[in-house]
């Protein structure tokens, strides 16, 4: 099987739902921020019901951590890699200091 045959995987309906969720979440957080965001209208502008957000996502704390989390994630952030991946700028032998002859301190 081809890689383009396997990555045009059909989308459930469960799962544009959940996407269409997370779009209209982003849209209205980003706008309105947390308290601004309103559960009812949020339902609405996914085109699904209330009960089927909280289906997916439990509590809007819930909906709001998951967004920040695959944001977070898609913009590729060193802090929620393991250590073993961070950037050498994050290790202590890379952030030690030296004094200004090169020397390291103790």
């Amino acid at each position: 099987m081809s890689n383009t045959a396997m990555q045009a995987k059909p989308v459930g309906r469960t799962e544009r739902k959940h996407r269409a969720i997370l779009e209209a979440a982003e849209e209205m957080f980003l706008a309105g921020g947390y308290l601004g965001t309103n559960m009812d209208e949020l339902a609405a502008r996914s085109q699904v019901s209330k009960q089927t957000v909280y289906k997916h996502f439990g509590s809007k704390e819930a909906l709001f951590v998951e967004l920040v989390t695959s944001m977070t994630d898609a913009a590729g952030d060193p802090w929620t890699r393991t250590p073993s991946i961070r950037p050498a700028s994050t290790t202590c032998a890379a952030t030690s200091r030296r004094t200004p002859t090169g020397s390291s301190r103790s």
